[in-house]
């Protein structure tokens, strides 16, 4: 959305991100191979691989494919260490929990895999043996190795750690409740309406199996591991009153493990199991490519050709959540990015107090603005000859000036007439996700009336 060429989209996907997301996935299929059975580590490998939400809001939309690639190596060393009852082992799955919470705090939820799987081979014996104890040690290894300012700069790291732990979960001003509910809901736009469904009822065969006592021993193993990390995910994240979907992702593999023993009783010989897996992977590919193709369809990529064809080289350009118009190569626009107007200070001084902590980190993370930036007064002195903005300003702005600044340009008051106009194609109701974060969904972009105006687009 900043203006690349299609070519160099199509290049970043050949880079470390791409490698890391085959890695998470070949770390689940060993997992559930080196436990149950071929076919069903196929077939949810399979799944992982091309579900849109999975790829959408991993690959585009988060940091998340190095969170997912270390959580996934430390769980299938985890489950190794049990089967094979390895210290090695043990203390490779803590050392890359360890680097799983060095990308984000949340994924060391993984480490819960080791002592699951130690107890579910070795019963309560496991804890008189070194392997918990090595990988004990080996988890704050690994982190300070991802995240080495915990211990370069430990009063900032203590800083910022408190200041996210306390207003991640109410960072849109929900204070009240949980969201166990809103954490199984989005299951669908991470899987599908399809498979999320058939994974209730192979969940439901899993528990029969378990409760009949024919798990084997190594499916043990992979229940109590992927038990654990799911059980202590959802209610450590579910606790949150405010729930995103790319808050679940990191969960969805560890849930489809939980599958695995009752796909591995399903006859994969027959024609009917392999035309389920089929239909499933071809709505997934059709979800993909149609999610792919509204991130192309984004308003904001293609009034970056209108604008290098209609605005004029070296004009000024006021810029709210839209493209960086200085990457238009021989344009020389001079671009005034507005501050983002999140009203998060008052907020979270509302909702947390004015703990020092919490003051602190807003003055480094939230942008400051004079007070009549977002009024008339402040643009008669910027007078930019452009502005552009998406309908995103509604979205995150927390802030009422910016509110009723917005909704009067998108007026045409203030001396500001449209010039460019454009809305993000609306998805059929049988792909998903529904809604894809950061698509705008309306770009709009004025000029200064005392011109001559160009068409409207």
């Amino acid at each position: 959305l900043q203006g690349l060429p299609l070519a160099r989209i199509f290049d970043r996907l050949t880079t470390p991100d791409l490698a890391l997301f085959c890695g998470f996935l070949a770390a689940i299929y060993f997992s559930a191979k080196e436990t149950s059975d071929l076919h069903a580590a196929f077939a949810i490998t399979l799944i992982l691989a091309t579900s849109s939400g999975i790829l959408v809001f991993n690959r585009f939309l988060t940091a998340d494919s190095p969170l997912l690639f270390w959580m996934a190596i430390s769980f299938a060393f985890a489950v190794r260490g049990g089967l094979r009852a390895s210290n090695l082992d043990a203390v490779l799955a803590g050392l890359f929990a360890g680097l799983a919470a060095a990308n984000k705090y949340n994924g060391l939820g993984v480490a819960a895999a080791i002592p699951a799987a130690l107890f579910a081979a070795q019963g309560w014996r496991f804890i008189q043996r070194p392997a918990p104890w090595l990988a004990g040690l080996a988890i704050p290894v690994g982190f300070i190795v991802g995240c080495p300012g915990a211990v370069l700069d430990t009063r900032r790291f203590v800083d910022d750690f408190i200041y996210n732990y306390l207003t991640t979960p109410v960072y849109d001003g929900q204070s009240d409740g949980t969201g166990y509910v809103k954490f199984l809901a989005c299951f669908p736009d991470l899987l599908g309406w399809p498979v999320t469904a058939l994974l209730a009822l192979f969940l439901l065969g899993t528990a029969l199996v378990a409760v009949r006592g024919r798990l084997r021993s190594a499916e043990w193993i992979l229940i109590a591991s992927s038990l654990a990390v799911f059980g202590l995910y959802y209610l450590m994240i579910g606790k949150f009153p405010r729930m995103g979907t790319r808050f679940v992702l990191p969960a969805v593999p560890f849930l489809l493990l939980l599958a695995v023993p009752s796909l591995a009783r399903v006859d994969w010989s027959r024609w009917a199991p392999k035309a389920v897996l089929g239909l499933l992977v071809l709505y997934n590919i059709y979800a993909s490519i149609d999610a792919g193709l509204r991130f192309l369809n984004d308003p904001r990529m293609e009034s970056i050709a209108w604008v290098k064809h209609n605005i004029p080289p070296e004009s000024t350009i006021e810029n709210s959540y839209a493209p960086d118009w200085r990457r238009i190569p021989e344009r020389n626009y001079q671009v005034a990015q507005m501050p983002a107007a999140t009203g998060r200070k008052e907020l979270f001084t509302n909702i947390l107090g004015n703990k020092k902590t919490i003051q602190e980190g807003l003055n480094r993370f939230e942008m400051n603005y004079d007070k009549d930036t977002f009024s008339k007064g402040g643009l008669d002195v910027r007078i930019p000859d452009y502005i552009a903005f998406t309908t995103q300003v509604f979205e995150w702005s927390g802030d009422d000036d910016a509110q009723r600044f917005y909704a009067a340009i998108d007026r045409e008051e203030f001396g500001y007439l449209k010039v460019y106009e454009k809305e993000a194609r609306q998805i059929w109701p049988i792909g998903y996700p529904l809604r894809i974060d950061f698509i705008a969904d309306r770009m709009v972009i004025l000029k200064r009336r005392t011109e001559n105006l160009l068409p409207n687009h």
